[in-house]
């Protein structure tokens, strides 16, 4: 049964913008040389951040299941943005990511975790597939003054 996942993006007056979900709230914003306040994480950081924080955190949620010692466990990711030849767009056409595990378990043993945290990941399984998306609604209304 699917779940549906909720989340709420605004701009903010001073020109960056607020992601919330469930009583949460990240900023994301660009750097200033782009023109904004740099007081967030950009998008595509967010994006390729998201997919570091799926991984570590099915590890955790599993590590006790597969009886792995993990003492640390890391992800480090970059992904260079390109622009589209056909539409000029910019995208992430790769993302490249390390693991780095110190474990007192057996070689073996942590590469097949690591191997399952890699295929239980939604946001990893989600990247690695093509993505529709789809625009459900779109509301224009007049700003309200006070």
């Amino acid at each position: 049964m699917a779940k549906t996942v909720k989340v709420t993006t605004s701009w903010n007056e001073d020109g960056y913008v607020e992601i919330e979900s469930r009583g949460h709230k990240v900023i994301s914003d660009v750097r200033a040389e782009l023109g904004g306040t740099d007081r967030g994480l950009a998008p595509g950081e967010l994006l390729i951040g998201s997919l570091g924080a799926c991984q570590l955190l099915v590890a955790q949620l599993n590590a006790k299941r597969f009886d792995i010692d993990i003492q640390n466990l890391a992800v480090e990711l970059e992904a260079d943005s390109v622009k589209d030849e056909h539409n000029g767009k910019s995208l992430f056409p790769a993302i490249k990511f390390s693991i780095r595990v110190e474990s007192n378990s057996p070689e073996e043993k942590v590469k097949a975790f690591i191997d399952f945290v890699e295929n239980h990941c939604p946001v990893g399984a989600t990247l690695s597939s093509a993505v529709q998306l789809i625009q459900s609604e779109l509301i224009v209304k007049r700003p309200e003054y006070h």
